[in-house]
């Protein structure tokens, strides 16, 4: 059967060939298949699909702010100073750089709806997050003395570079000179310095659009101008992100006034393909092939001509779709595959196949014709039980990829309503602007090789909460750990509700040597009702287990290996067949029963016979590679503790 089988009630969206050359050479289109990321090129995305279903519902709680005493960007004094209303002037789109160096820098776009005010690029400098190494951010809103939403992010996440996105009009002739970046200190009027007649003037662009980064490049969508009839979709060199450089843009004619978002992803053969939304009475999706292999493809004189893209469509499509923001991606067999992010009546994220080439089967039937194919619609949420809302995808939004191909998507609030830091040096008028980072529920990244990477995420209700945005999770970082008071749950929470006897399922990765043990009362006092460790696993269900469902009070991490703390991972462990799970189970069991009655030998020789068995299994590919190396060096703990008489 088919894998689009089935997905056989998607949408499947009309194709419009430019010509037949277009048509032939459409046809071998595919993803370039690398998982290295250079300045111009992005990792693939291993099953896309999978990932997003996999996504986080409820993001973790991030922010920034717009400018600070050490970064004053007076451009940036706040989203509405001088600028008119929110609806104005808003958070349009987030992309995180992607090349491991420059993966602290997050870069927005900021429209005004207005022709004279001009839209914003920013460059955010995530101080704070400088040692992530292209993985998750993790929240920078921790205070064990503070709701998350009360929580401002720490001063050294802020913008330190801003810009004007503006041509500047020559008066003699009416066009615009070459498309320049530029700071400004006064409003108005602008000093232009791209064009040498002393009384030209900077025109604003109707609306910045959504944009997506690849390796330490970014394309975004300009709508039309006052002097500009047509929309433009700009390269941005985020290569010295303190120092960005216009270097490319492409004019999308008089039938693309309105592009509202743009994607690009490099193809197998080394060009790129990128993907415009434009809002041309009929939501249509254009596609460009670039003539170059090399995004700045510089001169000889090292300065960047640009990927040059045709000048016409390749294709066009017409979806069903209408969004902010979207992005191209390639999965690893160079499948390619439109991303977008949303909002009509919830925020939502989206993905649709790319299907290139006509399937047909056996028998020459036509099966399926080249076109977009919907393959999920996924509700997600900007906040739980009644906290305001930390995002909104009718802004902001845009996805990451880390260096492990693991999706991240981010997305921001319209204006600035997050919390001020008076203390950091914000200026009293200005509040922090809310983001959210939505990672994946299990596996968030990265690997846990050692305890520095372990993590553990709490949910109030059974299955990981569903989608409930009336629910709630605690996510544990083991590096986070002392910014919870991991020993009272009830100082963990919300206004008016806390963690304290409401958890109900849990994820968990664990390194070997470590445990993570949760107790009925607080102070992480008594003996664990629940303790696991060493593996990745989870418990949908904690009705299930006697005693422990709702009644957790307090956890901590603790350095050991027990016999309730493998027996526990055993049974969380993810990926691990049932009837291969109960073996080990009743094998540990018993081992534990001779220990219990001080019997060394049996137990020992019950070890022994594990862990044959577990290198049996290892070897007929019933257990992962992964899985395998961790219970056996497990298991070599144990025995050298039976051995030196520390099990009782």
């Amino acid at each position: 059967m088919s894998k689009r089988a089935a997905f056989s009630g998607a949408v499947l969206c009309f194709l419009l060939f430019t010509s037949v050359a277009d048509a032939q050479s459409i046809r071998t289109l595919s993803g370039w298949k690398t998982d290295i990321t250079t300045s111009e090129c992005n990792r693939f995305v291993p099953n896309p699909l999978k990932q997003l279903v996999e996504l986080s519902f409820v993001g973790d709680y991030m922010g920034f702010y717009l400018r600070t005493t050490a970064h004053p960007n007076p451009d940036f004094k706040d989203v509405t100073y001088g600028l008119g209303s929110m609806a104005e002037n808003h958070m349009q789109s987030v992309g995180r750089l992607m090349r491991q160096e420059n993966s602290q820098y997050v870069v927005i776009t900021r429209s005004a709806n207005s022709y004279y005010l001009g839209d914003h690029l920013a460059v955010v400098q995530f101080g704070s997050r400088t040692d992530r190494n292209g993985f998750r951010f993790r929240s920078n809103r921790m205070d064990p003395a503070k709701d998350p939403d009360d929580t401002p992010p720490p001063a050294t996440d802020v913008v330190v570079k801003s810009t004007l996105l503006k041509p500047c009009i020559c008066p003699s002739s009416g066009k615009s000179c070459n498309f320049d970046w530029m700071d400004y200190n006064s409003y108005p009027p602008y000093e232009c310095i791209a064009c040498e007649e002393p009384d030209a003037y900077w025109e604003g662009w109707n609306h910045a659009g959504g944009m997506q980064i690849i390796g330490d490049y970014g394309v975004v969508a300009l709508e039309q101008g006052a002097k500009v009839d047509n929309g433009r979709v700009i390269l941005v060199d985020f290569r010295n992100p303190l120092e960005p450089k216009n270097i490319y843009e492409l004019d999308l004619g008089p039938n693309g006034k309105d592009p509202w978002g743009a994607g690009i992803v490099k193809l197998s053969d080394g060009t790129y393909l990128l993907a415009v939304f434009v809002n041309d009475g009929g939501n249509k999706i254009w596609f460009y092939k670039s003539r170059n292999t090399s995004l700045c493809n510089p001169d000889a004189s090292n300065v960047c001509q640009g990927p040059d893209f045709q000048s016409n469509p390749i294709i066009k499509y017409s979806w069903d779709a209408g969004p902010q923001n979207i992005s191209l991606l390639a999965d690893e067999n160079g499948q390619l595959y439109v991303w977008a992010g949303d909002k009509s009546s919830y925020d939502r994220l989206m993905l649709w196949e790319l299907v290139i080439n006509e399937m047909t089967d056996a028998w020459g039937r036509v099966l399926y014709t080249p076109g977009l194919y919907k393959l999920i619609d996924k509700h997600i949420y900007c906040t739980f039980r009644g906290d305001p809302k930390q995002c909104d995808l009718d802004s902001a939004s845009g996805i990451y990829i880390d260096p492990d191909g693991r999706l991240l998507v981010y997305a921001t609030e319209h204006d600035n309503g997050g919390p001020r830091y008076e203390d950091a040096g914000t200026e009293t008028t200005d509040g922090s602007v809310r983001m959210m980072e939505f990672r994946s529920a299990v596996d968030p990244g990265p690997s846990v090789t050692s305890i520095e990477t372990a993590w553990v995420e709490l949910y109030a209700d059974p299955f990981y909460n569903e989608g409930n945005e009336n629910s709630a999770t605690l996510m544990i970082d083991y590096a986070d750990r002392e910014e919870e008071n991991l020993c009272d749950f009830s100082k963990i929470g919300l206004t008016g509700w806390n963690f304290n006897n409401n958890i109900s399922s849990m994820r968990y990765d664990i390194p070997v040597g470590w445990e993570f043990e949760c107790f009925a009362e607080s102070g992480c006092a008594g003996s664990p009702i629940v303790s696991t460790g060493h593996f990745a696993g989870s418990f949908n269900d904690l009705r299930t287990m006697s005693g422990v469902n709702d009644n957790i009070s307090s956890c901590q991490f603790v350095q050991k290996t027990s016999i309730g703390g493998v027996l526990g991972g055993i049974n969380g462990a993810r990926n691990l067949p049932s009837e291969v799970k109960n073996s080990y189970l009743a094998n540990l069991k018993k081992m534990a029963e001779f220990v219990s009655r001080g019997r060394t030998i049996p137990a020992m020789n019950q070890l022994n016979a594990f862990m044959h068995k577990v290198e049996t299994d290892l070897n007929h590919n019933k257990i992962s590679s992964e899985l395998g190396v961790r219970i056996i060096q497990v298991t070599n703990t144990l025995v050298q503790k039976i051995e030196e008489g520390q099990f009782e």
